[in-house]
């Protein structure tokens, strides 16, 4: 107990800096160009968002989004002012994972 007493600020500034590096990973799922379901579900509806898939061929063929078009990531840059021709409209970008999704946006 003598040691909680004697070393206050050294426990406060360890819990401190525990919080402040947890943060980033407790708000992650509120991060600049996360979007739920229902979020992409109205943007699609309301503002004709476009809906762009980064995934590879082979797996866009395996399963998508109704209605997405596929522009792998490795492509995205060339292909996509083609793709979609009103700068306007708001893009969603997806892939099975979200990983590329991700790098897509950076």
């Amino acid at each position: 107990m003598k040691f909680l007493i004697d070393n206050w600020m050294l426990i406060g500034i360890a819990l401190a800096s525990g919080g402040m590096l947890v943060w980033p990973l407790i708000s992650s799922g509120m991060a600049a160009g996360s979007l739920s379901a229902s979020g992409a579900v109205q943007l699609i509806n309301r503002d004709k968002a476009v809906v762009i898939d980064v995934s590879e061929t082979e797996e866009f063929a395996g399963g998508h989004v109704v209605g997405a078009k596929n522009i792998p990531l490795s492509q995205l840059e060339e292909k996509l002012p083609a793709t979609v021709k009103n700068k306007a409209l708001p893009l969603i970008l997806v892939c099975p994972s979200g990983a590329r999704a991700s790098r897509a946006l950076a």
